[in-house]
């Protein structure tokens, strides 16, 4: 190059368009963001969707093979192997082999071995994660916790409190609090359980007069909304209170365990913080709850799954004559319409 040549001036960005740049692409991430959060938020739901979708499927080759649903939970507190905080087989262990886990039916014994005498020699098949049984969004832990619900968990036959696998999705017991018995007056869920599952219940397809589509089955409940706990519910078992069954609406006992840990009640309105008056404080945790954005996910009794927002109408008054009262009754015989 000849010195008297002018150097060339060399390409490149000043700091101020560098900035520009960045700032540029600042704002176009903070724009897709909440988009990418939305498109995950949207498969996680459609995942829960099929989740809740294979477990009426579930439910309904079990009332084919059994000629009824399973029973809410199993009622062994006449054995002389359960007593106190041991367990009781719930609904969903009974259903495992019709979700291609009959090696986990089979390995624990389900009804003959009880869930206590299961853990003594199955703990970590007893506190598994099963994604059949998890709803994608949400975020607790895999099983139950010995410190944050002590009531959640049961005792094996050495007397020793651990917790079991959790689930967030929980059989439809009532249009009211969580009961025992059937209801003997399906127009007050006050006299008993109004929906499918209960102890030792055997609902037949001809018992749901209501219709299988205005009846919903399956329901969610989540771990944690912000601060509140709901705590999900338990994959395999109820706990036992005082030899005599799981606690329940009838009886002392209901805390944090028993029946309200395995069944849900549509007793008010999704995700709803409501605690009862009485000696029954955490009934806000034994209704519908979820990680989706403004509602849950119900699995009707037809199999199909419908989102019910959390502004659906409801009341606490124990009279069926709301939307929540008619989808967890399933013999009023009140029209749903929509909601």
């Amino acid at each position: 190059m000849s010195p008297h040549e002018p150097r060339r001036a060399r390409n490149g960005f000043t700091l101020v368009e560098l900035l520009v740049v960045i700032a540029i692409i600042g704002v176009l991430i903070a724009l897709l963001l909440p988009a990418v959060q939305q498109a995950r938020e949207a498969a996680r739901r459609m995942q829960c969707s099929n989740n809740l979708k294979q477990l009426g499927l579930s439910l309904h080759n079990y009332h084919d093979t059994f000629g009824s649903f399973p029973s809410g939970y199993i009622d062994i507190s006449d054995r002389a192997d359960v007593e106190d905080n041991k367990g009781h087989w719930s609904w969903a262990a009974l259903i495992l082999p019709f979700l291609e886990m009959g090696n986990v039916h089979d390995i624990l014994d389900v009804g003959p071995t009880s869930p206590s005498v299961a853990m003594d020699t199955y703990q970590e098949i007893m506190q598994a994660r099963y994604d059949a049984f998890r709803c994608p969004s949400d975020t607790g832990p895999d099983f139950s916790s010995t410190t944050e619900c002590a009531g959640c968990c049961i005792e094996n036959s050495g007397s020793t409190n651990l917790g079991h696998s959790l689930s967030n999705y929980l059989g439809i017991n009532s249009s009211a609090l969580i009961r025992a018995h059937q209801a003997t007056n399906f127009g007050n869920g006050t006299t008993g359980a109004t929906g499918m599952f209960y102890r030792d219940s055997d609902t037949r397809m001809r018992d749901i007069t209501d219709g299988t589509s205005n009846t919903a089955m399956v329901g969610e409940r989540c771990y944690r909304i912000g601060t509140t706990d709901y705590l999900a519910g338990e994959l395999f078992a109820a706990r036992d209170y005082d030899g005599g069954g799981p606690a329940h609406r009838d009886r002392g006992g209901m805390a944090d365990q028993g029946a309200c840990r395995i069944l849900l009640t549509t007793y008010f309105s999704p995700n709803k913080i409501w605690q009862h008056a009485d000696s029954y404080p955490k009934m806000d945790e034994s209704g519908l709850s979820s990680q989706h954005p403004g509602g849950v996910q119900i699995c009707m009794a037809d199999g199909s799954v419908r989102f019910l927002p959390e502004t659906t109408a409801s009341n606490i008054s124990g009279e069926t004559d709301t939307i929540m009262d008619y989808l967890g009754n399933m013999a009023d015989g009140n029209v749903i319409g929509e909601y």
